[in-house]
This record gives structure tokens, sequence and C-alpha cells, in this order.
């Protein structure tokens, strides 16, 4: 400060009071900042006759309100810095923001989250709440990095005297990740808990079921044969229809609660979509329009065709029923590529490049977010109790079906506006090997249509067969089937009476039919017995319950197979002949 502003005895006095700053006692004028300062420099460095107007007392405030300011100004400079240290080393985001949004300053962290540079970052409109008090989640779109998950906390601020947010931005992306997988698992280990308890309860329903109708259907297809026309017939034929909507019902059940048999070979989904279409057409209500479409590209999948083909029409059949004032049911198979994201939530596709996708979506009514949680738990159901249209087993099914394929179901719902389900199956990478082996496939089909002879043509002039099953019905019914095969047959109705008759008729017995559940002597102790007499005997099981948990294990043991109840006369044949072929005289 130039002492010539300032009579001597005031500059002395100044001096005297600011002792201990010696850097406000300087040449320098003061900045344009420190108008203060300024102000009362002016009034001090007056001429001598206004300056003596100002008295000691007058000066000595001066010197007070600037040893005041000054030791001010240090200490916000010191805290400035400090909160800049703060922002720059905090682990969380942190943005300035000012009340339109755009940001003013970031740190490191936040240049990390956005994985944006802090310069460009700064002046940028951001598209995420910022005046709420909240703690909230938000997605961000990362550069080159895809989508983001965001915990933000905002508090108001000044920021050098304007009025600004301080927004807090800790990643959550990773965890967010974590919950929804780990959600993935509860779900389906709880999918997979429930279905258990559902299997076992009804695999004794199905077992008693199928032994029910293994002793009827068989009398009944013969009953067919017998009368050749007339109203006997029709009542004939009427019974039997009901018959198998019977044993439709328990397959359904037996679908959903455990593995059932099937033929996995190379499905073409576009075939399975055109018998769709071809089904539905002429029976679908004249107010719902269909609209089936696909791709010119090769969509297979290897698979059991007729799972698939079930869970897409229950699919269909659930989109029709959701449409009861008419509307648009629209079918459409294509190719789609796999991407991360759904690697990451469906880890089954890591080693898969693509998919087939079938999309069904209605203009129906549409599920609420409580209706799409349970679609596909088994009989759940949206339908009246005295409803003729389901009792909720074909999503289930079509959920259960598709997962044995390796594939899923997502579902998108609105109320008033529609559904939308896509069914997704890995597809075959290499399409030509996939067509060959499709075309394989199709010979060996005919080949296998070509083997199947009319029942009575089939296996004349064998030796006998020997029936072991506890119910009276279900041996009284394969008996019957058998003689029209042109067999011999006997019955036993224990293990006990089978190994009997057996250790002295082993001569004239070719196969045995064996029922794997029987009280007392079981049916695979039952089996060690007859290999004991005969080590080279051919044993066909036959059971009421799943055929596809047990038939592997019991072939790797020494039986020719199993068939499951109840059993057409056809299928009886073709296992009988399979059995015994090698011993056909030719």
């Amino acid at each position: 400060m130039d002492e010539a502003l300032l009579g001597d005895s005031d500059f002395q006095l100044l001096k005297n009071r600011m002792n201990g700053h010696p850097f406000l006692i300087s040449k320098e004028s003061p900045g344009e900042e420190d108008e203060e300062v300024k102000i009362s420099l002016e009034l001090l460095s007056s001429d001598s006759a206004r300056r003596r107007k100002f008295d000691s007392p007058l000066i000595q405030l001066t010197c007070l309100f600037l040893e005041s300011y000054l030791q001010n100004k240090k200490q916000m400079a010191k805290q400035t810095e400090a909160l800049k240290r703060l922002i720059e080393d905090h682990v969380d985001g942190i943005l300035v923001v000012d009340k339109q949004g755009r940001v003013l300053h970031s740190n490191p962290a936040a240049e990390l989250i956005f994985n944006t540079k802090q310069n460009e970052l700064e002046g940028r409109l951001i598209g995420v709440p910022y005046s709420r008090d909240e703690l909230v989640q938000v997605e961000i779109y990362r550069k080159d990095l895809g989508p983001a998950t965001i915990e933000l906390k905002s508090h108001r601020t000044d920021w050098f005297g304007e009025h600004a947010h301080l927004l807090v931005l800790h990643d959550v992306t990773e965890r967010k990740t974590e919950e929804a997988r780990r959600l993935v698992a509860e779900m389906k280990s709880k999918d997979v808990q429930r279905m258990n308890s559902l299997g076992f309860l009804a695999g004794g329903i199905v077992h008693d079921f199928n032994n029910i109708l293994g002793g009827i259907m068989p009398l009944m297809e013969l009953a067919q044969e017998e009368v050749s026309e007339g109203t006997l017939k029709g009542f004939l034929n009427q019974s039997f229809a009901g018959l198998q909507r019977m044993s439709h019902l328990v397959k359904q059940l037996q679908d959903l609660t455990g593995k059932r048999p099937s033929d996995i070979v190379l499905t073409d989904v576009k075939e399975i979509v055109g018998e769709i279409h071809d089904l539905l057409k002429p029976v679908v209500p004249k107010n719902i329009q269909l609209d089936f479409q696909t791709t010119d590209q090769t969509l297979v999948t290897l698979g059991d065709s007729a799972g698939i083909y079930q869970s897409i029409l229950n699919i269909c059949f659930n989109a029709m029923d959701a449409m009861p004032e008419g509307g648009k049911l629209t079918v459409h198979a294509s190719l789609r590529d796999v991407t991360e994201k759904l690697r990451k939530f469906h880890p089954q596709y890591e080693k898969c490049e693509e998919l087939v996708a079938v999309s069904i979506w209605d203009t129906g009514i549409g599920m609420n977010e409580e209706t799409q949680r349970h679609i596909f738990d088994p009989f759940y159901s949206t339908k009246p109790m005295d409803s003729k249209k389901g009792r909720g087993l074909g999503l289930a099914i079509a959920w259960k079906q598709v997962k044995e394929h390796g594939g899923h179901i997502d579902v998108s719902s609105q109320l008033g506006v529609g559904t939308e389900f896509v069914v997704y199956l890995p597809s075959g990478r290499n399409v030509q090997a996939v067509l060959n082996a499709k075309k394989m496939c199709e010979v060996t089909g005919e080949k296998k249509r070509r083997w199947c002879r009319d029942p009575r043509e089939m296996m004349k002039k064998l030796d006998g067969v020997l029936i072991i099953d506890d119910e009276d019905s279900v041996g009284k019914a394969f008996s019957e089937m058998i003689k029209f095969l042109g067999y011999e047959v006997t019955c036993a109705q224990s293990g006990e009476q089978g190994i009997e008759f057996f250790r002295t008729q082993k001569d004239n017995i070719q196969v045995v039919l064996l029922d794997i559940s029987m009280p007392g002597m079981g049916g695979e102790e039952t089996f060690e017995k007859l290999r004991e007499i005969d080590p080279k005997v051919k044993v066909l099981f036959i059971t009421g319950h799943n055929v596809a948990t047990c038939e592997e294990n019991l072939v790797n043991h020494g039986a020719a197979g199993a068939i499951q109840k109840p059993v057409r006369i056809e299928e009886l044949a073709n296992k009988l002949e399979s059995v015994l072929t090698p011993e056909v005289a030719h």
C-alpha cells in the first residue's frame, strides 16, 4: 500500500494495527474483487482537509474491518480448497449442476461412471432428476459401455454465489445384476421345489389313472374292431374319443410333473408354425383374425417336435381366450442374435450365437403385473372355476417344455392393449449340416411309417407271452390285445405266481410283460428272479408311471424296454416286434 495515500500518523496507526499481516502493506493495489478494501482506501486517501474529518476511531474501525475481511477470505479459500479436494477424491461420482440441469463441475469418479472426460461433462445438460431430496435409482447410458444403474442423492447448495444442486452418484450396476441373478436363482429354486412337490402329489394320481385307462381303452379299441358300422359303432367311437381326451389330460399332468418320452430330432419350426395355422384356421372364431408369418431363414432347432408344437399351440389357445370380443392373433417366427444382455440373464445361451424366436401376440384384454408373475404357475387361471376353457395347465406345460429345450419365454402385456409371448429356442449353428441331418430324419421317418403295418398282420405264429400284473383289469386288457395280435397268453397276478409259471414253461415264453409296481414282490425283484432262471429272458416292463424316468435305467440292467399304460394296439404290436424281430423267421 502506498504510504502517500495516508498521512504519517494514520499510516503508522494502520501499520501497527495490522501488525502480523505484512502482506497487507504492499505496493500493490487491491484486486477488483476486493471492493470493500477499495472503498476504505479511497476514504483514507482523500485530500488532507477531507481526511482530517476522520478521526482515529474511524481508522481503527476500518482496520478492524480489513482484518476481519482478510481473515474470512483466507479461511474461505482454505475451505474452498478442502471442498475441492473432497470432491475430487470422493469415491462416488459428484456433479454440481445449476437450476437448468447444466453441469458446472464434476469429479474423476463421475468421469468413470459416465465414461466421459470431465471437460466433456461440464457444460452438458444431463437427463437425470437433480431436484429430489430422496435417494433414487436411475438408468443412464454410458458412452461405449451401454446402460448402467446408479443411485442418486441430490442436495441443494450454493456454488460461488449461484443456487445449484450437488449430486452424489453411486454406480450399482454390478449389484443390480447380482441381485437380478440371485432373484432368478431363487425363482428357479422355488419353481423346482414347487414342481417336485406337485410331481410327488400328481405322480400317484397319474399312475392310478393310467392303470384305470389301461384296463378300459384296449377293450374299447378291440370293440371298435369287432363292430363295423351302425349306431353301436358310433357309440363306441364317441366313448373311445372321451377316453382319449382323458388320456391326453393325464399326459399333460405327466408332462408338467416329470420328463416324458420324446424323440429328439432336428425340427423345422416353420413347419410347426404352418401346421398350427392349418389347425386353427377352420376352428378360430370369425371375430378373430389370424396373421401367421415366417422369414426365409432356416428356422430349425434340436428337440421334440411334439413338445414344441404343443407349447406354441397352448400359447395360441391362451391368446384366443384373451380375445372374447374378437381381435387379431399374430404369430411371427424369425432368427435372432444372442445379445450380451440376454446371456447375462440366461447363462444357457453362453455358447449359442442365434435363437429361433416365435412371437405370439394378441389384441386382447391384457394382464396386470400380478397375473404376469403367476402366468406360468401350474393350475393358475384367471378364468371362472366353472369355465370349460382350461384348468391352468397350458402355459405351465409350455414353459416347462421350452425350458427343457434349453430356451425361455418372455412375456409383455398391457391392460386393454394385448399380450405378447416370445418363445426362444436355440438354433443350429451349421445350417447345411442341419438340413442334411433333417433330410436323413425325414427318410428315417418314411421308413418308420412303412414299418408300422396293420396290427393284425404282425407277429403271427409266435410263441407265448407271459403277463405279470397285479391289476386284474389291466391284465385282462393286455391279454385280449395280445390274443388279437396272434399270441398265446398267460396271466399271473403276482411276482411269485409269475416266477413259478416261468420256471416250468420258460421254453414256451418268448417275452414277459412285467408291471414295475406291484405289492409284495415288486417288478424289479421279479425281474432279477426271472433272470436267475433264464439270463436271456426278454422282459418288457409296463407301468402307469412316466416311462421316460425309468426306461433307460431298466434297459441298462438288461430289460428289453418299457411301455406306458394305457397303450394302443398298434403301439404294443410295434414294441413287441422291436423286441422279437431277431427271432422272426424270414
